[in-house]
């Protein structure tokens, strides 16, 4: 079934203080780690976390304690210094290793500056470290990138700075906490250091962006490019936008938006840019936006996606404006997510019981999709749309209906018919970019006409209905 273009009410933003769509806002969170930089942030499914990294806003000491953020409070779970934590360092590789549920750390500058190669795991169920102790592995370095891997199971690292000062373009992957294993890619992207790893839940891939080779000259030292990893290669994607910075941020993919976030951070200027750059999965290139009003320009900060929160959470870092606060902590999504809610209940045909599902999020400027399934062989399909739900019987008005059969909109509009392919019939609707539509909700249901093997009708059946709330990106 082609994408249906709906005709929606004309809205007012006057009244608006500032355009729909994702804002940083400030989280009112009590005590805040102190402010320190220089280390990426990690989340797993429930909790953002920071650990470390080197103190104030300039100068400063390395530090090695561990801090987690639920959404509302921050907790320290063990402090500077504590006995049994990995040696404070800066500039590490961290990241959420979701086989063994345990935080991974990896490299870095110890407090005097040298550059490590020791593997640390902490463990949320007992909130101990434990020094791994791999037999071999990649060697020394500092300003390296890691994820986890969907593809194969354990933690993805990519390049970095090593001791001699090289950069590289290597790839590994860390299985279990305790076993590294270097892959043999047939396509490389080129050597780099603070760039950045983001694993894209529902894509089942790794995207790499940002970094620099200092050891160029400008502007080939900014590494603007954008890549993905399968599991076994890499794949360069040609973008038409560029990402605003590349270096001193810190990013995360936001699986509600289906974008990876890179806020403010250095770009070729070597200063923390006023643009929030974004990269849309679904076009595959890059967008920019304007930090939002009051919120300050930073750089090496901490930042992660929580999923069980749905926002990107950003913490500490380098503060362009010595009057902004340094310890704050900041979120960033859409004013309204989008969403697709089921209610109501299908009534059975010839196939069974009629269920609507949703296969993506109504966000404004993209197509969502829809898909019914146990429609019968001899079946056509009608999707109907309403501006607001029902719950009225059927078979008062139409005999053919089933019993339990109910509208559950309004039917404003019919589109269709359509054949279904297997028992199953896919809906679609292109939302427009239209700012305006952000918080409406649209309504919809498929119809099920059964006919017999002469093609006369003989029944009517309908599905559950799903409630469409627009977001805008």
């Amino acid at each position: 079934m082609k994408a249906s273009i709906l005709t929606f009410p004309l809205l007012c933003l006057t009244a608006l203080a500032q355009a729909p769509g994702a804002h940083w806002s400030v989280i009112s969170s009590g005590t805040n780690p102190s402010q320190r930089r220089e280390n990426p942030g990690a989340a797993d499914n429930n909790n953002m976390y920071v650990f470390g990294g080197q103190s104030g806003q300039s100068g400063g000491v390395r530090m090695n304690d561990l801090w987690k953020f639920d959404g509302t409070t921050w907790t320290e779970m063990t402090t500077n210094g504590a006995v049994g934590s990995p040696p404070a360092r800066n500039q590490a590789g961290i990241t959420w290793d979701f086989s063994i549920n345990k935080l991974v750390v990896f490299g870095g500058n110890d407090a005097a500056g040298n550059i490590l190669d020791d593997v640390w795991t902490w463990d949320p169920v007992t909130n101990a470290w434990t020094n791994m102790m791999p037999a071999a592995g990649p060697s020394a370095r500092r300003f390296t990138a890691m994820t986890y891997d969907p593809n194969t199971g354990s933690v993805l690292m990519f390049g970095g700075l090593d001791a001699a000062g090289t950069h590289l373009n290597d790839t590994w992957i860390l299985v279990g906490g305790s076993s590294w294993i270097q892959m043999a890619p047939t396509n490389l992207p080129p050597e780099r250091r603070q760039h950045h790893l983001v694993t894209r839940n529902g894509f089942g891939d790794v995207l790499l962006c940002g970094g620099q080779n200092a050891t160029q000259s400008a502007p080939t030292k900014w590494k603007r490019d954008t890549w993905t990893w399968n599991g076994s290669d890499w794949t360069e994607i040609i973008t038409t936008t560029l990402p605003a910075s590349q270096v001193a941020n810190d990013a995360a993919y936001d699986e509600l938006r289906q974008r990876v976030v890179l806020a403010s951070g250095n770009g070729s200027g070597g200063s923390p840019t006023a643009l929030i750059s974004e990269f849309d999965s679904i076009t595959n290139d890059w967008v920019q936006r304007p930090l939002d009003p009051g919120i300050y320009k930073v750089s090496r900060y901490f930042a992660a996606y929580v999923p069980a929160l749905g926002v990107t959470l950003k913490a500490s870092g380098q503060i362009l404006n010595a009057a902004a606060p340094a310890t704050q902590t900041y979120q960033f999504q859409s004013d309204v997510v989008a969403d697709a809610a089921a209610y109501g209940t299908g009534c059975s045909g010839p196939g069974g019981a009629l269920t609507l599902t949703s296969n993506s999020r109504p966000w404004a400027d993209r197509t969502w999709s829809g898909t019914c399934n146990n429609l019968g062989a001899n079946s056509l399909a009608l999707t109907v749309w309403g501006t607001n739900q029902a719950s009225t019987p059927l078979q008062p008005l139409l005999p053919l209906a089933g019993a339990s059969c109910l509208l559950l909109n309004d039917a404003t509009i019919l589109d269709g018919p359509a054949v279904p392919n297997a028992g199953s019939v896919d809906v679609s609707l292109a939302v427009p970019a239209d700012p305006a539509l952000s918080g409406y909700v649209l309504n919809v249901q498929v119809a099920e006409l059964e006919f017999n093997g002469s093609f006369t009708w003989i029944g009517l059946h309908t599905s559950n209905g799903l409630a469409l709330t627009i977001g805008v990106l």
